[in-house]
Order: C-alpha cells, then sequence, then structure tokens
C-alpha cells in the first residue's frame, strides 16, 4: 500500500509517528545498556580483596602515586604536614594527628580513617583534586596494611632469588613451570585444559 505523502514527498505526521517511537525505544535502550555496564563495573570495584599477598611496587605504590605523592612523597618542598607515603619510616612515623600506617592494623591507620572519612575536611585526597579511590583500591590498601605494609624496591632492583616450588596435590604439572602455572590457576579455582591429541600437536608444529 502505497505511504500517505505530503506536497514535498515526505511521509505524513501520522506515517512517521512509528518510527519517532522507534527511535525513542532504541534511545532508551542504549540508555539501559549504558547503566548497566556502569553497574556493572561498580559490583566490580566492590571487590576489595586480591587473592595472596599484595606486592608495594606492584599493587600499592601506583594507587599512593596517583593520589598521595604529590602531597605526601619524595619532594620535600612541597610535603605537607610533614607526612611522607613513599617509604616505610615515613609512613610509620608519630606525627601530631597520629600515625598514618600502622602496621597490621588498618583501623589504627590514619591513612585509612582519612580516606573512608565522609568529612570534606577531613576525607583523602581532598575533594577539590577531583582524586577519590575505588573501593577495590580501598581495600587493597587496607588488606596490604594488615599484612604488615612492607615496601620494597621496583623488582628491577631486586637481587634475582630461585624462588621454592609450590607444593601441589595433583599430578597434572609435568614440570617446574607446570607446578607454578597449576598453583596459579588454583587460586582463582581454574581447572587446567586436558592434554590435545597428539594429531593437533603435531599440527600446531605446522
Amino acid at each position: 500500500m502505497k505511504a500517505n505523502t505530503n506536497g514535498f514527498g515526505v511521509a505524513s505526521r501520522s506515517n512517521r509517528k512509528p518510527a519517532a517511537l522507534t527511535s525513542i525505544a532504541a534511545v532508551l535502550c542504549g540508555i539501559a545498556a549504558s547503566c548497566a555496564g556502569q553497574l556493572a563495573l561498580a559490583d566490580d570495584e566492590r571487590i576489595p580483596v586480591v587473592a595472596g599477598p599484595l606486592d608495594y611496587s606492584r599493587d600499592i605504590r601506583p594507587i599512593l602515586s596517583s593520589n598521595c605523592f604529590q602531597c605526601h612523597g619524595p619532594d620535600e618542598a612541597k610535603r605537607e604536614s610533614g607526612l611522607r607515603l613513599d617509604t616505610f619510616d615515613g609512613a610509620t612515623t608519630k606525627l601530631t594527628d597520629g600515625q598514618a600506617v600502622v602496621p597490621g592494623e588498618p583501623d589504627a591507620s590514619h591513612l585509612m580513617k582519612r580516606i573512608l572519612s565522609s568529612d570534606a575536611d577531613v576525607k583523602m585526597p581532598p575533594p577539590e583534586t577531583g582524586k577519590t579511590l575505588s573501593a577495590r583500591e580501598m581495600g587493597s590498601l587496607s588488606q596490604w596494611i594488615q599484612q604488615g605494609a612492607t615496601y620494597n624496591q621496583h623488582w628491577s632492583f631486586r637481587e634475582v632469588v630461585r624462588p621454592s616450588e609450590p607444593e601441589l596435590n595433583s599430578a597434572w604439572p609435568q614440570n617446574a613451570i607446570d607446578r607454578f602455572v597449576y598453583k596459579e590457576l588454583e587460586q582463582h579455582q581454574i581447572q587446567p585444559a586436558p592434554e590435545a591429541a597428539r594429531s593437533t600437536l603435531i599440527r600446531r608444529v605446522y
């Protein structure tokens, strides 16, 4: 059936209405999908605990460097309140307001109290900086302090030490590398894939 058109060959208002509704529906679906993605991200950020011990250089220093070192880092000219967070001695020094990091006691550490505070005059980083820590980052800091707040150098400056092979209750590992791989899989509750057929292995060679 021929569509009703006006003098300029454009579909009349009555014919355009379904298309308009379709467009609105598409926009609403897009917004809903976007919000769903944001909610999923927020849910993921609420996971604060990382399996195994945290490494200062890998897990903690990036958080402190991005959010704290500008005012509490190695630059003495810019350091505020006499607090230095890039060294163990600086972070554990008892200041007037208390001790920023109390190894093994995140609840007693003023670093955590400031980060978790809802008081704009107390909260760190200060709201005016526009910086905020995710729940995952807060959880990592708390876990690191609970584990003793150990500081270490970047891996490139450390002496190479051969790690001991993990003890496993599995016959899957065939060599030392397999043992480390299997240990990591166990931590993430992942089962290793079965060994491929010989015909498949031969095809992979070519």
